[in-house]
């Protein structure tokens, strides 16, 4: 791990152009290197929770740990009073090593297996979702001090990563749900839902906000008195691009309204809200340096420039595939003189012919040993990058002004001043 020191005079998070300044600080000294290599503000991470307490003061973060595991990441969420949104033993694993309450961690993925039902409960975690009556037959014999959030199904036709194909119980299944749990005596404290990641109709939140409620009223009428609202992710990471996405701004304002016409009054004095962001913490806190390895030049024969880069499609671009990501590069450093623009596609290093970037890009044209920045790379990248044919993953280089406050192996960041030096 490598940290950088503190060479920028901004009190806040680096801007782009501080960005670009110290990435090329680091190419420099590594021109040799054929190893990508990510460049991660903290202060960004500590800026984006402010934010949302700002925005959302009544909704608590559960931070997605799948977006981003990273345990610098994962520190500043604890120290900022964040819970965690768990979908695994080893990621229940992970946080627990924090020492957290763990009335700070949700079980959110509602098909569990049978061992991590059991690994839950023998650590005392008792938050778990459930969207299905063969789920609440596993915790009540596995778990049965469990305290069940029952997930339902949002309209999320119009977000870019839809989750309500695979999760969530529809309207029609909700009584039958909530007897349910009554029958086997669990514990029913809420409602959870997902309206999908990349949400363009903000009206989703305030619709799966109102049916919430009518289940608060269902499990009253059970017997239940329901405490909990976790109303999932799909927060914007940074701003977009397309006209048709809300800002989280807006996400916000029509989350409060919500709330405050569903839930208010002193029958829900004690509620407590929640929610699952993942990108929206992490995403613009990474930037990832590529260097571009081999020029393939198929113009003369009606083809395109074709470029290729040490990261590719099994590494930190997973996010094409998996999470509908259009990561678009910025020229960075070039050996070339050139200010010429073509037509190109840029490609990852592995042998497989799916290692694709982009695709019909028109670029600056780029020489062996250039050097590409692309922004904005911290959700659903690292997560699920690979080491496929042998290629390395990116180094990764920290960068925070609150030295004092991170720990990293029992080393302290204010002592890790020069950048390269390893921790």
């Amino acid at each position: 791990m490598k940290i950088l020191g503190d060479q920028c005079e901004s009190t806040q998070t680096l801007t782009k152009r501080e960005i670009k300044d110290l990435c090329k600080s680091i190419t420099e000294q590594q021109l040799d290197s054929d190893v990508p290599f990510y460049l991660i503000d903290l202060n960004d991470v500590q800026e984006k929770i402010a934010k949302w307490n700002r925005n959302l003061p009544q909704v608590q973060p559960f931070y997605a740990v799948k977006c981003n595991p990273d345990p610098n990441v994962l520190k500043i969420m604890v120290e900022n009073g964040c819970g965690f949104d768990v979908a695994s033993k080893k990621e229940l694993d992970q946080v627990l090593k924090y020492n957290i309450n763990k009335e700070n961690i949700v079980f959110a993925n509602p098909c569990k297996p049978n061992s991590h039902i059991k690994f839950a409960a023998a650590n005392q975690v008792k938050m778990m979702t459930f969207d299905n009556e063969h789920e609440l037959k596993k915790i009540k014999k596995l778990h049965p001090d469990a305290q069940v959030i029952l997930r339902i199904a949002t309209d999320d036709s119009d977000s870019i990563c839809q989750f309500s194909q695979k999760f969530g119980a529809a309207r029609s299944d909700w009584l039958n749900l909530i007897a349910t749990c009554r029958e086997l005596n669990l514990e029913l404290v809420g409602v959870s839902f997902h309206v999908g990641s990349g949400c363009r109709d903000v009206s989703q939140y305030s619709n799966s906000i109102q049916d919430a409620r009518d289940i608060f009223n269902l499990g009253a009428q059970q017997g239940f008195s329901m405490n909990l609202l976790d109303i999932g992710g799909g927060f914007p990471g940074y701003p977009s691009s397309e006209s048709d996405e809300p800002s989280f701004e807006e996400l916000a304002a029509t989350i409060n309204c919500a709330i405050k016409k569903n839930f208010s009054g002193p029958e829900f004095e004690n509620i407590r809200i929640i929610a699952e962001p993942g990108r929206f913490m992490v995403a613009s806190a990474y930037t990832l340096v590529t260097k571009v390895t081999t020029v393939r030049d198929t113009s003369a024969k009606g083809g395109d420039v074709r470029y290729y880069i040490n990261d590719g499609v099994y590494g930190s671009f997973n996010n094409i595939i998996y999470d509908h990501a259009k990561p678009m590069p910025e020229l960075l450093l070039s050996n070339s003189m050139k200010k010429e623009y073509k037509t190109c596609s840029i490609w990852g290093p592995s042998c497989d012919g799916l290692d694709q970037i982009n695709a019909d890009l028109y670029f600056s044209t780029l020489t062996e040993g250039d050097y590409l920045i692309w922004f904005d790379m911290g959700a659903y990248t690292t997560a699920a990058a690979s080491e496929f044919n042998g290629m390395p993953l990116p180094r990764q280089y920290y960068f925070s002004k609150n030295y004092q406050r991170l720990r990293t192996n029992s080393v302290s960041l204010n002592k890790c001043q020069e950048i390269g030096v390893e921790c």
